[in-house]
């Protein structure tokens, strides 16, 4: 049986003794007008002072979250002023700090905010507790987004915000949501018009005709080993891992993620599971495909780079060429998600403890509130500051552009699958050539 808390006990015990003082109260007042003695008048007065101060104490109680806090318990004007933190005068603040904290400038901050503040998340109801400021519930979430690890536990972010720990937690919450809510509308496969624009740049800029996007893999590394087959999400890099599908445009635009599969997953595994390549005809054209490296096997879908045969030690020099060709454009994937990663370090290491789907859901929406935000802010223009780039370069170097596979030769292909590869190779090497 649940138990109730001091302050529903003594407000339960105050509102019956109201209802019974005011019983009380009729009887005596009846009494008073059949009797005009003056004493029965006193005792009345001192009775109706008593009968306003118990519904004084019941009205104060009821209108406290608390019932035993301090006066000058912490104040969140006293901690953190939001309304200065996001003034172009701010005096705690300035642009580069802004930047750090909440991983974008005050000019696209401000765009976000109007693209979710008419959300039904932060409308006030007359009956409960006013909500907080839209411009404070997302500078919560992204300090979430911001932090890797332990360092975006809602204690850590409580004491930098100045609110109570299940405020961040709802607050968090309710931006997740509305930010979700915008999915549709800025991570969406491209049109026949957006198709078109993309072949166009990746024709002029790299040589491959009909290519509409990159796809590459990406892991999300967790703090801790999961309850459920936890061994499934050891992974290639010596830790536990979520395996994730990002496609990306030309322009290192997210169009389409699918993930949730463990980290052992191979990532042509992953790929032949999700909607684009199961339902294919839907999402591409007869000459269209994607970009990948050598991880994916033949597939009328996707062009991969050539990999060095057991036994041999050199690819021919056409087939370099066309790996080096094919190189240029991917690199686009990687930076994609090195950008998101850097951006929100919260997908470097999530500190969420998979139970479940329900978990697994979760770490999934926050990399898809990472994906919106990115695109967003690649609409708006939000420059990237110089060290995000020499990160970027470093773990480029060290890992992305790294097509081993965990010694496993993965080729699983369908009845109707054919290796588009050798149909775009020879056109690369044909336009190279004449």
């Amino acid at each position: 049986m649940p138990r109730s808390s001091s302050r529903a006990t003594i407000l339960r015990a105050l509102r019956k003794l109201n209802d019974q003082r005011q019983d009380a109260a009729f009887v005596r007042r009846f009494m008073e007008d059949s009797s005009d003695s003056d004493s029965n008048s006193d005792c009345g007065f001192i009775e109706d002072f008593r009968d306003a101060q118990v519904k004084q104490a019941e009205k104060v109680i009821s209108s406290r979250r608390y019932l035993f806090r301090k006066d000058t318990y912490r104040s969140r004007s006293e901690f953190f002023d939001w309304e200065d933190c996001i003034s172009p005068d701010s005096k705690r603040f300035n642009d580069a700090e802004f930047r750090i904290h909440f991983r974008m400038c005050r000019e696209s901050f401000n765009a976000i905010v109007e693209l979710i503040r008419d959300s039904k998340y932060f409308t006030n109801h007359p009956k409960k507790r006013k909500k907080g400021p839209v411009e404070l519930h997302l500078l919560v979430f992204l300090r979430r987004m911001g932090a890797e690890g332990t360092e975006g536990n809602s204690d850590k972010i409580a004491n930098f915000f100045g609110i109570g720990k299940g405020t961040v937690n709802v607050y968090v919450k309710r931006v997740k949501r509305a930010i979700l809510k915008l999915k549709d509308k800025f991570v969406v496969w491209p049109d026949a018009k957006e198709k078109d624009r993309i072949k166009c740049q990746i024709k002029l800029n790299h040589g491959f005709q009909q290519c509409i996007g990159i796809i590459d893999g990406t892991l999300i590394v967790l703090n801790q080993r999961p309850h459920l087959y936890g061994d499934s999400y050891w992974c290639r890099k010596n830790c536990y891992a979520l395996n994730i599908q990002v496609i990306c445009d030309d322009n290192g635009r997210v169009i389409y993620y699918y993930g949730g599969w463990p980290g052992s997953t191979h990532d042509n595994r992953a790929w032949r599971n999700c909607k684009v390549f199961l339902k294919g005809s839907e999402f591409f054209a007869e000459s269209e495909y994607l970009l990948g490296d050598s991880a994916y096997s033949a597939c009328k879908y996707i062009v991969q780079t050539f990999k060095k045969l057991a036994g041999s030690s050199t690819l021919t020099p056409e087939k370099e060429f066309f790996n080096t060709k094919l190189g240029g454009i991917r690199v686009k994937s990687e930076h994609c998600i090195g950008i998101l990663k850097n951006r929100f370090p919260v997908l470097k290491r999530i500190s969420t403890t998979i139970k479940g789907r329900t978990s697994i859901r979760r770490v999934m929406d926050l990399f898809a509130c990472a994906s919106i935000l990115h695109n967003i802010l690649l609409d708006v223009n939000d420059p990237n500051p110089e060290d995000w780039i020499k990160m970027l370069e470093l773990e480029e170097k060290h890992k992305w552009t790294n097509d081993y596979n965990g010694g496993r030769e993965v080729n699983i292909t369908g009845n109707d699958d054919f290796d588009r590869r050798e149909d775009v190779f020879n056109s690369i090497i044909e336009d190279y050539y004449n």
